[in-house]
């Protein structure tokens, strides 16, 4: 048997937890359509949702984690909402938390599919976040390593980014 004042104690916690404002992440409606549109069987439907959305809000707004769709797009391997939200004029090298972009986002969880297409579609290599480095510097990806690699060099065995031995290897690899 419990005490009194435990069960006390436990009603009035109970009681507290019950009341308690919860706090929420803010998502915008962007988010929530591309989601919708992932998770949807009428696609056309929810393409013409989201289409009108962006005519009022911004594609490109940061929610209260410091992403925009397109980025979280890219950090989920959502390359269908990736391509979607660049067909409604998102922008790809729009910077989120930490100065990173959908790219840095596609090049660190390792999605060459994702990375190649942000390339394809204008994602700059050259962005550096907010600690100075490069989407090349933070894949550990050996693929994406090399595709990086080669859209960063400016001449033969020079790089914008900074060095590090993984990539020197692999220029001194490629000059060979």
């Amino acid at each position: 048997m419990m005490s009194t004042r435990v069960e006390s104690n436990i009603a009035e916690k109970q009681h507290e937890a019950r009341h308690k404002k919860v706090k929420r992440v803010r998502s915008s409606p962007i988010d929530l359509l591309v989601w919708e549109y992932a998770n949807s069987l009428d696609r056309t439907k929810t393409f013409e949702k989201l289409k009108e959305a962006t005519e009022h809000f911004d594609i490109d707004e940061l929610n209260a984690s410091g992403l925009n769709a397109l980025q979280q797009c890219a950090l989920d391997g959502n390359l269908e909402g990736l391509k979607l939200l660049l067909s409604l004029g998102a922008d790809c090298n729009k910077r989120g938390r930490g100065g990173w972009t959908a790219l840095h986002y596609a090049a660190s969880e390792g999605y060459l599919e994702i990375v190649r297409y942000l390339m394809r579609n204008g994602a700059n290599v050259r962005i550096a976040d907010h600690n100075h480095k490069f989407p090349v510097e933070i894949t550990e990806d050996e693929s994406i390593l090399k595709l990086l690699l080669r859209a960063t060099i400016v001449s033969k065995g020079t790089l914008l980014a900074g060095s590090n031995e993984r990539r020197t290897r692999y220029l001194h690899k490629e000059s060979v």
